[in-house]
């Protein structure tokens, strides 16, 4: 559930969800294999969003930490400075290496740019 959390609060981040995100990620979540109580807490977030720090405070291991950083890829991607940015700060904030950063970023087709996008201009989201 965390992984689908981070998605939820990159796209805050990245920018305002609006209505068809929102649709998307409600129609995500409903294919979810979670309880109805998971599905309930979800569904408030996205109404009452918590912070990144929130959310970093909870990745409890290396392995934690490279999923939320994929999850949030997915949800943000990188095509605009904000994007990349905001991924920088997460792999300082969860303290994922270059060569693991890259491997991820190829996973999603974007090269080096999710990682040193933020270098160039600062690490602050």
């Amino acid at each position: 559930m965390l992984l689908v959390r981070a998605m939820i609060v990159a796209a805050v981040e990245h920018h305002r969800i609006d209505v068809d995100e929102e649709s998307a990620l409600l129609k995500r979540i409903q294919q979810l294999n979670l309880t109805e109580a998971d599905r309930r807490v979800l569904e408030r977030e996205m109404r009452q969003i918590p912070t990144v720090e929130t959310l970093l405070s909870e990745v409890r291991s290396p392995e934690e930490a490279r999923r939320f950083y994929a999850a949030s890829m997915a949800a943000v991607g990188c095509a605009n400075p904000t994007g990349c940015d905001y991924l920088h700060y997460l792999r300082l904030r969860l303290r994922i290496d270059d060569r693991t950063a890259s491997r991820i970023c190829s996973l999603f087709g974007l090269g080096d740019r999710a990682f040193t996008r933020g270098e160039e201009k600062g690490a602050s989201p």
